[in-house]
């Protein structure tokens, strides 16, 4: 039986972290999955975080050397045998339901390209300080239809479930080393409807990877995937590179002044008690597959 969900987990030098990634898709509650692992040439001992598991659903596969995540992203695709598709970085890792409450959705809206929602922000410890949605849903989730008059997608791909077979139509830029997930959205919120969850199901640790050189990189990338589309939207596309300029030298600013964290800080809300509690509930399932299948490891 074919899997139902190809998840594809880019990594490059992420051996202390890959462990918790994997253990978090062990964890879930959906078992009718295939984990492509693509390791984009790191020069670090992340084979060895995967040697010792036997789950034929695991798939590794490596790069001779760094070609960058659009790269990686479209590699596991063409590997990939799932009808959805599901992202988890390396540095990452999603809650237990996640696949399972997003397979729902997408049998529940079958023209929704794919379904988003918010990220849980963690800090140096793994515990969430944040919560970054670009778009607010009140329902469990709400259909959001192609975007004439916006090129800058609301919501980020990390989080996403997609129908592979759109996937496959658009594909992943493979020359962008970074900012391809950004500017495969673009394409994406212009031609279909999608899918906005309410809820959180993944995690990034986005304090752990921040800093001024990672972030400014970030403006500049998606400066050139806006760029793609100036025909589409000439007005949209200025203003949004003007304003992403605009941030550069603030960026540099509070990072040189010690004010990363607080820059950071400003791009999410604070968590409510219930999603403090349904975040530690979900730390404690995957945390527990973490001892079980890598205990004494590093994370």
């Amino acid at each position: 039986m074919p899997p139902v969900v190809s998840i594809i987990i880019p990594c490059y030098n992420s051996a202390a972290t890959l462990s918790l990634a994997i253990s978090s898709v062990i964890a879930q509650t959906y078992p009718n999955w295939e984990c492509i692992i693509i390791d984009d040439g790191s020069s670090d001992d992340s084979p060895t975080v995967i040697s010792p598991l036997h789950d034929q659903r695991i798939q590794y596969f490596k790069f001779n050397e760094n070609r960058g995540r659009g790269a990686a992203r479209q590699y596991g695709l063409e590997q990939a045998n799932g009808e959805y598709l599901a992202m988890v970085d390396a540095d990452d890792w999603i809650y237990p339901e996640k696949l399972e409450r997003q397979i729902k959705i997408m049998e529940s809206e079958p023209h929704a390209a794919l379904v988003a929602g918010p990220l849980a922000i963690t800090d140096g410890k793994n515990e969430i300080v944040g919560v970054r949605s670009g778009i607010t849903v009140k329902t469990p989730y709400c259909l959001q239809y192609p975007s004439r008059s916006t090129i800058k997608p609301l919501f980020t791909h990390a989080p996403s479930m997609l129908r592979t077979e759109v996937v496959r139509k658009e594909g992943y830029s493979v020359n962008m080393k970074v900012g391809e997930d950004a500017e495969f959205l673009m394409r994406v919120i212009h031609h279909y409807p999608i899918a906005i969850m309410k809820d959180i199901t993944y995690v990034y640790s986005e304090y752990s990877s921040a800093g001024a050189s990672k972030s400014i990189m970030s403006l500049i990338n998606e400066n050139r995937a806006l760029l793609q589309h100036f025909r589409r939207n000439s007005y949209a596309v200025a203003r949004d590179c003007l304003l992403n300029l605009m941030k550069i030298p603030c960026i540099a600013a509070a990072f040189s002044l010690g004010l990363g964290n607080a820059l950071v800080a400003r791009r999410s809300r604070l968590p409510t008690l219930a999603e403090i509690e349904v975040f530690r509930a979900a730390k404690l399932t995957v945390g527990n597959t973490l001892e079980k299948y890598f205990s004494g490891r590093v994370r």
